[in-house]
Parts: C-alpha cells; sequence; structure tokens
C-alpha cells in the first residue's frame, strides 16, 4: 500500500506503530523521500513557491510503502482511505507497479 501526505520530520518505527494499530500485523514498512523542483510543484509560479518554501531551489516529498502480514489488513487499510498520524490526516492507497 501507498501512504501518502507524510509530515518532512517523520519517524518509520512510529509511524509502523501506527499503522500497525490501525490496520493490521505489517511486514515491512520503508519511508521514501523525494527531491521535487519548485517548478515542478503544480500551478504555483516560481514567485508563489520561493515565497512559499524560501530561496530554496527544491523541497522534498515524503511518502511510504507498507506491506501488510494478511490480504485483510490491507483490504481494511485501503477501504478506509485515510487515517491520523500525529494529528495529521495522511492517505493510503493501493500502490501500484512502475511503468
Amino acid at each position: 500500500a501507498f501512504i501518502g501526505g507524510l509530515p518532512f520530520e517523520i519517524d518509520e518505527e512510529k509511524l509502523r506503530e501506527s499503522v500497525e494499530e490501525k490496520f493490521g500485523k505489517v511486514l515491512w514498512i520503508e519511508v521514501v523521500r523525494e527531491r521535487v523542483r519548485i517548478t515542478d510543484t503544480g500551478s504555483l509560479s516560481l514567485a508563489e513557491n520561493m515565497r512559499n518554501f524560501g530561496n530554496h531551489h527544491s523541497l522534498f516529498k515524503k511518502c511510504a510503502f507498507v506491506e501488510f502480514s494478511e490480504k485483510s489488513c490491507y483490504d481494511n487499510a485501503i477501504n478506509q482511505r485515510t487515517f491520523t498520524f500525529n494529528g495529521m490526516q495522511l492517505r493510503i492507497v493501493k500502490a501500484l507497479a512502475p511503468k
């Protein structure tokens, strides 16, 4: 499963504990940090991005991938679609294979 909307500062073990508490046993979880050029952040202009993110030319997006021990845990997570972690609403969806 794919977890999106992670905060920049995240403890992978705490995320694992939270996911297991909500959905069931996790076989593995991996947090991924991706560098994104500011000019690639959607409809905002470069000036708007500079105001939002300072004088940096890139920012980091974070997500995680998780594998559950049982299909029922996976199905429960996917059916929920969102969950709260440290006061933030995260989305959890089916992970798609790379093209």
